[in-house]
């Protein structure tokens, strides 16, 4: 059986960030699974949440420079 296969130094760098980003687009995906499931669960809490990060209107607009 012959092999035509050469791995060089860089190749398991390229397989290390492979897995790197493998693991970190399966974290970003639970964690929107997980918003989204007990997100519907506590609508309450979303809301609540949602009017804390409103920004909040100019109150007087002529004395803003």
């Amino acid at each position: 059986m012959r092999v035509l296969a050469y791995l060089d130094a860089g190749s398991g760098s390229v397989v290390a960030s492979a897995i790197a980003a493998g693991f970190a687009g399966i974290v970003v995906v639970v964690k929107m699974g997980w918003r989204r499931t007990f997100g519907a669960l506590a609508p309450k809490r979303r809301r609540a949440a949602a009017a804390e990060t409103r920004p909040e209107p100019a109150r007087d607009l002529d004395r803003v420079t």
